[in-house]
């Protein structure tokens, strides 16, 4: 419950024995000017009030001590909800961090994307130079296919790396050329 309702029903308790304490004080100056039965009668009355007004401190003092304890539980949710705002503060310290690193992460992502760019056209540039470094094959047009000879050796082969063929210094001729040069098929790749 709200605190100020506490305050509004302490200060109407408050009202009301205050009322209670001047009739009391009437009542007792009357009885000093009243004699015999008027006299018990307004003593009743007086008991009575007397009665009330011990019940109404008992439901003070009650909401008194509810109102300690409301007091007590607000503190303690009030220190409680500082925790959760220091706890929402590091987090968004972290979603902060997160940031800035995903943000780092997309340079270097971008980086690495212009550096994969520059090491495929360096790949490109150097076989282009491979290529025109490498005489041009003279296809002859007699064959049934063409066939890869070393620098040294005595086979042919379908492929330029077979074994220790070095395949910079590998041509290719036709199969018929080179069986009429005296080249014989290598065992391994064919």
């Amino acid at each position: 419950m709200k605190k100020g309702f506490y305050k509004e029903h302490k200060n109407a308790l408050a009202a009301k024995i205050i009322k209670y304490i001047c009739l009391f004080t009437f009542m007792l100056l009357f009885i000093a000017g009243c004699s015999g039965k008027d006299a018990e009668n307004l003593q009743q009355k007086v008991d009575d009030l007397s009665s009330q007004y011990e019940e109404l401190q008992e439901k003070y003092d009650q909401l008194e001590e509810d109102h300690k304890e409301l007091q007590s539980d607000y503190d303690s949710l009030q220190k409680e909800t500082e925790g959760y705002q220091d706890q929402q503060a590091s987090i968004d310290d972290l979603n902060n961090q997160i940031s800035e690193l995903q943000n780092q992460n997309t340079t270097l992502q971008t980086e690495k994307d212009a550096l994969s760019s520059q090491i495929a056209s360096l790949q490109a540039s150097s076989a282009n130079s491979e290529a025109q470094a490498a005489p041009a094959p003279a296809p002859q047009a007699d064959s049934g296919g063409m066939v890869w000879l070393s620098e040294t050796g005595s086979k042919y082969h379908s492929i330029n790396n077979c074994g220790r063929m070095n395949p910079n210094k590998a041509r290719q001729v036709s199969q018929s050329s080179a069986e009429s040069s005296g080249y014989g098929r290598c065992e391994k790749c064919f």
